[in-house]
């Protein structure tokens, strides 16, 4: 029985571990990686977050909706423009684009958010992909097919 019970605890952190590991599209180069997270940059200045943390209050997806909403949009003064359900991977997910202008230059910002669920305590999963509105076009389509945003 108790080899039953650690093979099932270790089948379920391995399946989350792949569950969670995400890839950057073929035109972007790793910059840094942690157990946290990856950054990751294109030729043209396009740029890929994914950061994983678990957070100090249990919270739901759509807790954490709420958050984002309003962090990027009251605190960051960031323009919402549009929020769609989606699913990452197969998981429930939300996807944000917003626009602000940073140093002169109007940035277009996508935000991918899910949850994972751990044995203790979810972990937030965050996916950010900024550029200018050119090379935020010229990039979404790879950014959705690697994070397996649906």
């Amino acid at each position: 029985m108790q080899r039953f019970t650690i093979t099932a605890v270790l089948a379920v952190v391995v399946s989350g571990c792949f569950a969670s590991s995400y890839r950057a599209p073929d035109q972007f180069v790793e910059l840094e990686s942690t157990r946290a997270g990856a950054k990751f940059v294109a030729s043209d200045d396009a740029r890929l977050w994914i950061r994983r943390f678990t957070p100090e209050a249990d919270g739901t997806l759509a807790f954490w909706r709420e958050h984002v909403r309003l962090h990027f949009t009251t605190e960051r003064g960031y323009t919402l423009i549009s929020e769609r359900d989606v699913k990452i991977d197969g998981a429930p997910g939300v996807e944000f684009t917003f626009e602000a202008t940073v140093d002169g230059v109007l940035q277009r910002y996508a935000l991918f958010l899910t949850t994972e669920s751990r044995l203790v305590r979810d972990r937030v999963v965050t996916a950010e992909f900024v550029g200018t509105p050119e090379t935020f076009a010229a990039h979404e389509a790879a950014v959705r097919t690697a994070l397996r945003v649906e």
